[in-house]
Parts: structure tokens; C-alpha cells; sequence
């Protein structure tokens, strides 16, 4: 999802979710799985097979709120399973297969990735509650196309936005710096769709568009372009965190989707432009002619020419317009400059110091629906 917007003070500035598929799974009946368990037991479990379907049937109809809700309801009767299956013999688990495609890197994208482990259900679980918080962003985004940018409406609609984004980021934090550490042994057998770097790319990810949806604001609201560039750098700044994560092996780049990776890779390009190119209105706005044109420049020397992608469509065209106007502009203040101003135009810039105004708002963690699961009497194990 991506819009190339202008502001009520004349500046672009393009704002842009990237869009992931969800995560697919497929269906678990826990019921005929743990067979050798009481009657209230299998009840229990046939109320926890029915919930998740009901997440895996919003995810293949790839509805973002209904996955939300779905999750929020069966996330705590997941955690509540886990703690009632702990004390149980470790053949009570050999049966059950959870499967679950990734969407970040290829590893398990054709077909699912599977574990008998709760641990690959709860992580993935939590990874596609981040995805559709994205994906709800995403689809509120282009909302924002059929609305004035200068109406109430679209003013709160960007503040949802950003929230969403915020919350994702809060997720994908959680995973990273909680969950996965708790359980690397076990992780590192999963794919790394479930690993520590691909969730903190997705939090810096989240961040750093939610921190664009700033910038516009700022410009709107006719904010200084010297503090704009500020908070632009920072956006830059974790762009490329995360172009850095995604190229540290020649190995890891080459299992993360291309379109993804290009994606990153350009949005870091773009806000180190727009960064400079901030710099670029503030000095022409004091009438420093020369200072000007040698950030817009500058600017300029960031964007390098990319092939379009299907995928990529929308994004690439914001890239282009922001590149054509910075050429526009560029040849307009030379050319006053060389009728006019006869500024000298020096080959030094300043370079924004980057300044984060956006937070990850912290995931609460899940509280486990207190049960019991009790075997028959008797009975050795609960497998069938």
C-alpha cells in the first residue's frame, strides 16, 4: 500500500506499507489427536479446535480484523493447553503435527513447515497477530486515498495507521527480545521466519513507516523542513538497520522474497534523499540559493534508477515521482541561481543528526486460560 502525498506546505512525502501475505496453516482437530483423555477433557479440546479454526478461516479469507479477534480469543486457551499438557509424558505430544508456512523468507513457503512443538504454533501465532495489525494498516492506508488529506477524517484515519503499525512493532519486539530467547533452543530448528533477526527487522520495519506517517503530519502542520530532516534521517536510519540485517550473509539475502528485500533496500535510499532534500527546502527558505542546491544535490545522488516489480508497482512509481521532483526542482534553482543569485554552490552539506518521535507501544503478554487436561483412568499416555 502506497501513497505519494502532498502537504499543505507544497512537500511530497510517500507513504508507504509494505504488504505481506498471511501465514498458512492447516487444520488441527485436538480432539482425535489426545484421544486417551477424560469426557469434560474432550469437550475442553473440541472447544479449542473449533476457536482455531475460526483463525485459520480468517487467514485464508486474508481478513485482517477477523484474524485479530480470532487470535486475541484463542491465543489464551493455546497458552492455557501448553500449561495443561507440561506435566504429561513426552509422548503426548509425538501426534500432533502443526503446520505453518512463512512469508518472509522462503524457506517453508511452498509447503509447511512442521513441528510437533506448541512453541512453532504459539510463535507463529503471534507472528500472523503482527502481520494482520500490519495488514489492517495496510487496508486503512488506502482508505486514505478516497479522502482529502487536508479533512478531519484522514487526520484520524493516519493516527490509526501509525497506531497499528506501533502495536506491530510491539509484537514482533516481544518475539524478539522474550520469546524466541526463552525458547532458542527450540527456535533454532524452526525456519527463519521464527528467529530473532527477521523479528526485529519486522519491528524496525513497522517503526520506521509509522515514523513516515510523523513526517507528513509535521509538513502538513508546516513543521520546520530542518526538524523534518531530523526525523527523516531516523526513518533512513532504520531502513538501513534493516537492509543491514537482511545482507549480513550471502546465504540469509538469498532466502529473504526479493521484492521485500528491494523493498527495503529502496526505502533506504529514498529517506536519506528526503532527509537532504528537507535540509535543501530550509536553506532555500532562508534565501541561502547555494546551500540549497548543493543538498538538493546531494538528495539527488541517493536515488539510483530500479527496475519496476509487479509487487513493488505502487512504491516504485512514489520512488520515480519523488526522483522526477527532485530534478525539477534541482534545474529551477540552478537556473534562478544563475540569473539571479550568482551564489557560489559548494560541495559540502550539512547531515541531519536523526531523531526518533515514534515508539513501539509494548505488547501485553498473554494471560493462559486456566484448564485441566486429565487422562483417562489408567491410562499410559493420550495418544491414539
Amino acid at each position: 500500500s502506497c501513497l505519494h502525498m502532498s502537504t499543505t506546505t507544497n512537500a511530497t512525502v510517500p507513504l508507504c506499507i509494505y504488504r505481506f501475505p498471511l501465514p498458512k496453516t492447516h487444520p488441527i482437530v485436538f480432539e482425535q489427536i489426545f484421544t486417551n483423555v477424560d469426557q469434560p477433557t474432550t469437550q475442553l479440546l473440541k472447544d479449542i479446535s473449533t476457536t482455531r479454526q475460526e483463525v485459520k478461516n480468517a487467514i485464508d479469507a486474508e481478513s485482517h480484523q477477523a484474524t485479530i479477534t480470532s487470535l486475541e480469543k484463542y491465543l489464551p486457551k493455546l497458552f492455557g493447553l501448553m500449561a495443561g499438557v507440561e506435566a504429561l509424558p513426552p509422548d503426548f505430544m509425538k501426534a500432533l503435527k502443526i503446520g505453518w508456512t512463512t512469508i518472509v523468507t522462503t524457506s517453508a513457503y511452498s509447503s509447511p513447515f512442521l513441528s510437533s512443538s506448541f512453541r512453532w504454533e504459539v510463535i507463529m501465532c503471534l507472528i500472523s497477530y503482527g502481520m494482520s495489525l500490519r495488514g489492517l494498516a495496510g487496508d486503512q492506508l488506502r482508505h486514505c486515498m478516497t479522502l482529502s488529506s487536508s479533512s478531519p477524517e484522514f487526520d484520524e484515519a493516519i493516527k490509526s495507521i501509525a497506531n497499528l503499525l506501533c502495536k506491530a512493532a510491539g509484537v514482533f519486539d516481544y518475539l524478539r527480545s522474550d520469546l524466541l530467547p526463552k525458547n532458542r533452543e527450540a527456535a533454532e530448528v524452526f525456519p527463519r521466519d521464527a528467529q530473532t533477526e527477521i523479528c526485529l527487522v519486522l519491528s524496525e520495519l513497522s517503526i520506521a513507516e509509522a515514523e513516515t506517517l510523523t513526517v507528513f503530519k509535521g509538513a502538513s502542520k508546516g513543521t520546520s523542513p530542518s526538524a523534518l530532516s531530523k526525523v527523516s534521517a531516523d526513518v533512513a536510519a532504520k531502513f538501513a538497520h534493516c537492509s543491514t540485517i537482511l545482507h549480513s550473509s550471502v546465504d540469509f539475502a538469498n532466502q529473504i522474497f526479493p521484492p521485500f528485500l528491494h523493498y527495503v533496500d529502496i526505502q533506504s535510499s529514498l529517506w536519506k534523499s528526503i532527509s537532504y532534500r528537507m535540509l535543501a527546502q530550509d536553506h532555500h527558505a532562508k534565501g541561502e540559493m547555494g546551500s540549497a542546491i548543493a543538498h538538493i544535490r546531494h538528495a539527488i545522488h541517493f536515488l539510483q534508477d530500479y527496475k519496476t516489480e509487479p509487487i513493488l508497482e505502487g512504491f516504485i512509481k512514489s520512488y520515480q515521482l519523488e526522483k522526477e521532483g527532485l530534478k525539477r526542482t534541482e534545474a529551477s534553482w540552478t537556473k534562478e541561481n544563475d540569473t539571479i543569485y550568482f551564489e557560489v554552490v559548494s560541495t559540502e552539506v550539512d547531515h541531519p543528526e536523526p531523531k526518533c518521535l515514534t515508539k513501539v507501544v509494548p505488547f501485553e503478554p498473554i494471560h493462559a486460560q486456566s484448564m485441566t487436561i486429565q487422562t483417562k483412568s489408567g491410562a499410559a499416555c493420550c495418544i491414539q
